[in-house]
């Protein structure tokens, strides 16, 4: 099966890809139903990197910090799988991973979503890419690992597209506890 841009009308492991949500928790897939869709697209933003810790560590401290919703993926196939459901605002991304790189990723991700702005993240020394970065009309921001999650912060608001960015939380203040979905599986 091909796997190398999903569209809304095509099937993922023989179900639509407008009613799956992918989730590398599981290293498989959800089957959710309509409600699951993300209704507040312009409070979310989806972080990717096979690198699970550190990807998971970036999703935790932006969930604490900044009011928004934050989905993580490991696998970049998964993640532009499921944009579309998720609609996410910002989309942080690692370059150097399995499957395909950050900016084939990019590429793919604008396709689906062209109003998303992505931030690029990379251990890797990015100056014999920089023509090829700057064909990308929707990387709007790259930053070198290591940085502190404030920059990442800083980045997600500076970029986010609409003018409407979410706040930063009062030092201190608990996110509001998310209760996780239920997966609800349809014939």
């Amino acid at each position: 099966m091909k796997h190398s841009t999903h569209r809304p009308e095509e099937n993922y492991l023989g179900k639509p890809v407008a009613h799956c949500f992918f989730s590398s928790v599981h290293k498989g897939f959800t089957i959710l139903n309509h409600s699951s869709v993300n209704t507040n697209p312009r409070r979310t933003v989806v972080v990717v990197d096979d690198e699970k810790s550190y990807a998971d560590l970036l999703a935790q401290l932006l969930k604490d910090n900044v009011d928004c919703s934050v989905h993580t993926f490991y696998r970049p196939v998964d993640a532009l799988a499921a944009l579309p459901l998720l609609k996410p605002s910002v989309i942080v991304t690692d370059y150097y991973m399995p499957e395909i790189n950050g900016l084939k990723f990019i590429r793919q991700g604008t396709q689906l979503l062209p109003e998303a702005a992505f931030i690029l993240i990379t251990g890797h020394n990015m100056s014999g890419y920089m023509d090829e970065l700057g064909q990308l009309p929707s990387l709007k921001s790259h930053l070198a690992k290591p940085f502190g999650w404030r920059q990442l912060a800083s980045e997600v608001l500076r970029v986010w597209p609409d003018g409407d960015a979410p706040r930063m939380r009062p030092s201190g203040t608990p996110p509001p506890q998310a209760v996780p979905p239920v997966p609800v599986f349809s014939a």
